[in-house]
């Protein structure tokens, strides 16, 4: 499932990306089919809860390097990361748990980065899937392929 979620996240825009999706959410379909009904709940709770959660990280360190400037006080910090290289290494964070997610080890939390990795690519895809985000439901369930 992770393996075609990352061909569609890297796929340029077009039809292998519509492929892809498609092929990954199929993916995603037989892994959940394998769990009890409890379980595929909670398998959609994780990435739309956490999961989404770390894609706001990205999402807000991406929007603040357009036009905000940090003030000299928190530039000053011993620990200061201009925007721009914080957003792109929590992207690069991203794809690495997804494509390397160990279910056994990692357990729940191993749904997190799936549902960032989601949420990047419903950018692409269903780009105004944030409005509704907070009507889906607790899961991601039908976002990916509305239009």
């Amino acid at each position: 499932m992770c393996a075609r979620l990352d061909e569609a996240v890297t796929q340029e825009p077009g039809a292998r990306t519509t492929s892809a999706v498609r092929a990954y959410l199929e993916a995603k379909r037989a892994l959940r089919a394998l769990s009890s009904p409890d379980d595929d709940k909670y398998l959609s709770f994780q990435p739309w809860q956490g999961g989404i959660a770390r894609y706001t990280e990205y999402r807000l360190g991406a929007l603040a390097t357009s036009g905000y400037a940090p003030s000299p006080a928190f530039v000053g910090l011993p620990d200061f990361t201009p925007y721009a290289g914080a957003s792109q290494a929590i992207r690069e964070r991203i794809h690495t748990q997804f494509t390397t997610v160990r279910l056994r080890e990692e357990q729940r939390s191993a749904f997190y980065p799936v549902g960032a990795a989601e949420g990047l690519l419903l950018d692409r895809v269903n780009p105004g899937w944030r409005a509704d985000y907070a009507k889906a439901g607790f899961t991601l369930d039908g976002l990916l392929d509305r239009k």
